[in-house]
């Protein structure tokens, strides 16, 4: 009887252990991603395109290629803009748009912003041209259009600053582009309001760090610190890749999963947030294991008083299910989380091993 009773008790932890692992495992494409696979898998069915330009040539998300916020023009870049300057004079325009794969059309994608990040920074408006271009490659059928969208947003954003006339640009060039995409440029120049941000456009904050203009993501929410926790950031972001992580991503305006506050996955934090000038996380993952995440949290309180508040508030018990170091400095909560990102998966860090990060993050804050 005791071992029937085990067997139950042990097919009950598996099956929990079967389900927790496809919850976490599962990814749901939105509605727009899948459409976009279909059409690409009909393309690669029908067979009827040539070898794409742009295959084998990525960004590397190692060295934070696909980032905006400190992009270094390297020879990426350069091939890319051989492969667009090659698409503008050819005339099998159409053969090299069908061609091009799915990944192909997202590494344009990431080209097209650093492009604008290049022309703003160097006031140049020949990156912006070469981004724009890089768009009219894209057969907006296979890939989501939101993130059409968001790069034709950047494109708009670094015209108006570098007073580029794009409506006409787009116009000369407009049997460059598939008829369909042409459709998302014509909606795009024409019936979005100029006034429309880039933030409220594509979910981004033009911000200044010490090596220039860059690119934040706000997820679309507001935010209005008094410090600059994007800059405090990329400099714990390079104390974090010299250790052992690599591609880290910066958002700003973001909010902390409630469950990091305590081991209890407590509520306390409400009544703070009202107090909440605003908040920054990066996240970045262990080179020699990716399913490990490092996450840092910045929040900037009004109130000096708060940060100890909340931290006296958050249960600070040793969790067993991630590690956590949480540190406060004047009117910020700096909170860091390490966890695997898989179940079963051992997580790399442990309360212990974060300390090491605790003076090298203290002497960032104390520069604010």
């Amino acid at each position: 009887m005791l071992y029937l009773y085990s067997i139950i008790i042990l097919s009950v932890w598996i099956i929990y252990g079967i389900i927790r692992f496809r919850q976490k495992s599962t990814v749901t494409l939105s509605g727009e991603m899948a459409n976009a696979i279909f059409n690409e898998n009909l393309r690669i069915k029908n067979g009827n395109y040539g070898m794409s330009p742009v295959d084998n040539i990525n960004y590397s998300e190692y060295r934070n290629e696909n980032h905006l916020e400190n992009p270094i023009s390297n020879s990426t870049d350069l091939q890319i803009k051989h492969i667009i300057d090659e698409y503008c004079e050819s005339q099998s325009k159409l053969d090299i748009r069908r061609s091009i794969t799915l990944d192909g059309i997202y590494t344009l994608f990431t080209y097209a912003k650093r492009s604008v990040v290049f022309s703003l920074r160097l006031k140049k408006t020949e990156f912006l041209q070469s981004a724009i271009s890089s768009l009219m490659m894209i057969e907006v059928d296979r890939c989501d259009y939101r993130d059409l969208m968001v790069a034709l947003a950047f494109t708009r954003y670094s015209a108006e600053i570098l007073d580029f006339k794009l409506k006409e640009f787009i116009e000369i060039h407009e049997g460059d582009i598939d008829q369909s995409t042409n459709s998302y440029f014509d909606r795009f120049i024409n019936k979005i309001s100029p006034n429309v941000s880039l933030q409220d456009l594509a979910g981004y904050h033009p911000v200044e760090f010490n090596t220039g203009l860059g690119f934040v993501s706000t997820n679309y929410e507001k935010y209005f610190p008094d410090n600059p926790l994007h800059q405090i950031l990329y400099d714990i972001s390079n104390i974090i890749c010299r250790d052992e992580y690599c591609g880290s991503s910066i958002s700003i305006a973001g909010q902390v999963p409630r469950v990091w506050l305590s081991s209890e996955n407590d509520k306390k934090f409400n009544s703070y947030s009202n107090d909440l000038n605003g908040c920054a996380s990066m996240h970045a993952k262990l080179e020699k294991d990716m399913e490990n995440i490092l996450s840092i949290y910045i929040l900037e309180f009004s109130n000096a008083d708060s940060p100890e508040l909340m931290l006296n508030g958050i249960n600070t018990r040793a969790s067993n299910r991630f590690a956590r170091m949480i540190i406060v400095k004047k009117n910020i909560l700096c909170i860091v989380v390490g966890r695997a990102t898989v179940v079963g998966k051992k997580d790399y860090e442990s309360n212990d091993t974060l300390q090491r990060f605790k003076k090298p993050i203290l002497n960032v804050l104390d520069g604010i």
